[in-house]
């Protein structure tokens, strides 16, 4: 047995790897789960809620909210751009900037080439707070310049809007928002519309999406699927809710809920002009299946939302607060999609192809075929695995099952306050496994004392496999045995620690030829 550490790659070598992105196009890869490029970070701030479009010059524009925190007073509106298909972008602009809130931003652009972009506004300085409504703003120079914003009228008390303005072959310009009606605690889902280009979005133009189920409706986003064909997806507490409409929006079907637990979704017109045209639907999952928080998951669906392929993890970070994909399509026919992730404030962005949703298999297995790695979250939440734990205290991120939720940073870990007894975390695994190697973080930044343990039937625990004396782990320990150990069990045992005790992360390996 050896431990072992690792080694965080410079950020030299980082620079260097994004200064080459530029010598050939990105390939598409969505198979690792994470980003292909850095979009944006956040520096002081941070980033939250992109969106991406590709010009008639072929010029991308990401807009973005830029932000202190995922609600402030001093939030604003950015935008990057990248003249290289998505390979490299522009330091950030503001392009909205009240003395309120302003957030959640959308560009499109129409037939004429005027960008439109929108966003809505929020008070926090009253009590309760109050949204001010959806403002809209054009530029006429590609991006370079903006005009004051425009109010966004409507019958509800207040107006939020969290997609993109979607021009219809008429002219006619459509926008999905949602809000609250004077003296209501329901939010509905009403779809403006402008005949003059955007300059002005009449209160008598807006379309109610029905709602017969006194459901809580947010951030819908529609798509134009040609000959009057239009659809829309609805967020809700739980399992996300598609409605039609077949005369250009004028009327639209009783919305149906999906099986999909999704975030801000994205629809992607895979051959925009073609009534048959299959749709990237890219959505946050909060279902737990992929990965902990909410990870970015994409499936092509026909027109009538019927899927077409698999459903493929294309980024997890690990973190409750991401996600909110939009994607363009590339000359080339490569997908661009962009994302957030707050925990490590940046936008992201990944290329994929139409094949890489296609051609995929869904694993076999419980583990990863290139590491070995246990999916040990997704055994925790499909029942093969159990948490038996004194480190109980929950707050924010903190969790018992912080170790497995793959977030190796200090607030996503399992804790208890501090008693001089120690602590414990064990696991119970669905069966037995041959185990090769164990990664863990204990505390970060200040040290601890702890024993760690494998058993094949969490009786007899024998010696600690490894012991850790006051040490201080900021990155992944690896404890690598000769010969593989058969577990069904494993266990950390906290002897000290310099204030509250914390387990950050735990991971499992076993032989890639594991079952076979």
């Amino acid at each position: 047995m050896e431990i072992k550490k690792t080694v965080r790659t410079a950020s030299v070598l980082l620079f260097l790897g994004l200064l080459l992105t530029t010598l050939q196009p990105a390939m598409a890869d969505i198979a690792s789960g994470q980003s292909d490029v850095i979009v944006a970070s956040g520096g002081a701030r941070n980033t939250y809620f992109p969106d991406v479009e590709k010009l008639q010059n072929g010029d991308l524009l990401v807009v973005y909210y830029d932000s202190p925190a995922h609600t402030s007073q001093s939030g604003r509106i950015a935008m990057v751009r990248s003249t290289n298909d998505g390979s490299t972008w522009s330091a950030p602009t503001t392009v909205a900037d009240s003395v309120y809130d302003d957030r959640d931003p959308s560009v499109m652009q129409t037939s004429d080439g005027t960008l439109l972009l929108t966003y809505f506004s929020t008070d926090w300085s009253q009590s309760p707070s109050k949204i001010l409504g959806t403002y809209s703003v054009r530029s006429n120079d590609g991006g370079l310049t903006w005009s004051s914003p425009v109010l966004v009228e409507t019958k509800l008390d207040y107006a939020a809007v969290t997609s993109k303005i979607v021009q219809l072959a008429n002219g006619d310009l459509l926008l999905p928002r949602y809000g609250k009606m004077p003296g209501h605690w329901q939010s509905k889902i009403m779809v403006a519309r402008s005949t003059d280009g955007g300059i002005s979005w009449p209160q008598a133009n807006e379309v109610e999406i029905p709602n017969p189920y006194g459901t809580n409706w947010v951030e819908p986003v529609l798509a134009d699927l040609g000959n009057g064909h239009l659809m829309v997806l609805i967020r809700t507490a739980t399992f996300a809710h598609e409605t039609h409409s077949y005369d250009s929006g004028l009327t639209w079907t009783t919305p149906l809920p999906t099986d999909m637990v999704a975030h801000a979704s994205s629809l992607l017109v895979l051959d925009p002009g073609n009534p048959n045209s299959n749709i990237l639907h890219t959505w946050g999952d909060y279902s737990g299946e992929y990965a902990f928080g909410r990870p970015v998951v994409g499936q092509i669906i026909q027109a009538d939302g019927t899927p077409v392929s698999e459903r493929v993890k294309m980024y997890a970070g690990h973190c409750g607060d991401e996600s909110y994909p939009s994607g363009v399509r590339l000359d080339d026919g490569r997908i661009f999609t962009v994302y957030y992730d707050s925990c490590a404030k940046r936008i992201g962005g990944t290329f994929s192809t139409i094949s890489d949703y296609m051609d995929y298999e869904a694993p076999t297995t419980i583990w990863d075929s290139e590491t070995g790695k246990l999916d040990l979250w997704k055994l925790y939440k499909s029942g093969g695995l159990h948490i038996s734990t004194d480190m109980n205290y929950i707050h924010g991120n903190f969790n018992p099952y912080g170790p497995i939720d793959g977030n190796p940073t200090y607030n996503y870990s399992a804790a208890k306050v501090q008693t001089g007894e120690g602590a414990y975390w064990s696991i119970e695994l669905d069966q037995l496994y041959p185990i090769t190697k164990i990664g863990i973080i204990l505390k970060q930044s200040l040290p601890e004392t702890a024993n760690v343990y494998l058993s094949a039937d969490g009786v007899n625990w024998g010696t600690p496999v490894a012991a850790f004396n006051y040490v201080i782990m900021n990155s992944m320990q690896y404890i690598v045995f000769d010969n593989p150990v058969q577990a069904r069990y494993a266990k950390v045992e906290i002897l000290e620690s310099n204030g509250t005790d914390i387990l950050s992360e735990f991971s499992l390996f076993v032989p890639l030829d594991t079952g076979t």
